[in-house]
């Protein structure tokens, strides 16, 4: 049974609670991050330890469905 406060990281996968992840959003053409999870748009979430991965393989294009740029 899910837990309503569960998140999935767009790039492994893998489940953790919401105060253990980060949330991006896309605003145009740029992701930024949430710090208070409440910023309108497209939201994406991933564990704190993967973003230098993400960062480095350019997966916020591939999570978000178009070319963006980093911060």
């Amino acid at each position: 049974m899910q837990k309503h406060n569960d998140r999935t990281s767009f790039y492994s996968h893998k489940r953790f609670p919401r105060q253990d992840g980060l949330r991006f959003v896309r605003m145009d053409a740029k992701v930024v991050l949430d710090v208070l999870g409440h910023q309108p748009g497209r939201g994406a979430y991933l564990l704190k330890e993967e973003v230098p991965f993400v960062l480095k393989e350019h997966a916020f294009g591939r999570a978000f469905h178009c070319a963006v740029s980093p911060f």
